[in-house]
Order: structure tokens, then C-alpha cells, then sequence
């Protein structure tokens, strides 16, 4: 059994995912037609901009459900590190891009805003102590429920 925590885990990081993919497509247009508005882009083939969007949609989708399931699933430490440092530095842009260049905020804004958010959340889940218990015990071969102490 999971713990709560893994389960609220799974729920906001899964969440979060399912609000950046919908709000980068929901913008693509926009977000093609930035990138073309770079002269260095401008010269290339007219399919640049999208397939280069494409590629990292995918790449960034892969990458987000590969970690989703070694974390949640498999208890994977590594994993666990790698969702934490992920989020930092995705964290810390984001928040500065919120709050130097979307004024007004914008829809694209509020979405990238609740999408850290659960982010935030799903990262904080990791580090409850149930969650603790539960990638300790998966990761060193020790019940869960026991009372004898265990090293983190």
C-alpha cells in the first residue's frame, strides 16, 4: 500500500503535468509565433518553430511520466531528487517571470502559476514523514510499521 502522501503526490504532480501540457497547447500559436519573431528563426523553414515545439513537448512529457512513475510507483530515491531539483529550478524563473512580465496577468500566466503550484505541492508531499517511511522501507528493504528506527 501507498502511503497518503505518495497518493497526494501522484494526484498534484499528475495534475500539474495535465494543466502545463493543456495551457501549452491551448497557446501554441502564440508561442510559435515568438518563436518565429526571432530573426535567426525567421530564416529557417516555415515548419521550424512547430516541430522544434513538438520535439520538446514530447521530450518534456516523457520525461515528466517517466519520473512520475519511478516516484510514485517504485519509490525511487533518485527519482524523488531528481522531481525536487526539477522543480527548484523550474521554481525560481517562473516566479520571477510572474511577477516582472505578466502584468496584467494573463491566462498563459494563471496557468503556469497553478501549474507550479501543485508542483509545489507534489514536492512537498515527498518529504511528509509517511512518505519518508515508505521510500526508506522501498529503498532498503525494511517494513513499513515498524517501530525501530530507520535511517533516512
Amino acid at each position: 500500500m501507498r502511503p497518503p502522501s505518495i497518493v497526494n503526490f501522484e494526484r498534484c504532480y499528475l495534475g500539474s503535468f495535465a494543466i502545463w501540457l493543456l495551457n501549452t497547447l491551448a497557446f501554441w500559436p502564440a508561442l510559435t509565433a515568438a518563436m518565429r519573431a526571432n530573426p535567426a528563426v525567421a530564416r529557417l523553414s516555415p515548419a521550424f518553430a512547430p516541430t522544434v515545439l513538438g520535439i520538446g513537448i514530447v521530450l518534456v512529457s516523457a520525461i515528466t511520466l517517466l519520473l512520475w512513475y519511478f516516484t510514485a510507483r517504485t519509490g525511487s530515491l533518485v527519482a524523488k531528487w531528481i522531481v525536487t531539483i526539477f522543480f527548484a529550478f523550474s521554481a525560481i524563473p517562473a516566479f520571477y517571470g510572474l511577477a516582472v512580465a505578466m502584468r496584467p496577468m494573463t491566462p498563459q500566466g494563471i496557468g503556469n502559476l497553478v501549474s507550479i503550484a501543485l508542483n509545489a505541492v507534489a514536492v512537498w508531499m515527498l518529504f511528509r514523514a509517511d512518505a519518508r517511511l515508505w521510500f526508506a522501507a522501498r529503498n532498503a528493504d525494511v517494513p513499513v510499521g515498524r517501530n525501530e528506527e530507520m535511517p533516512l
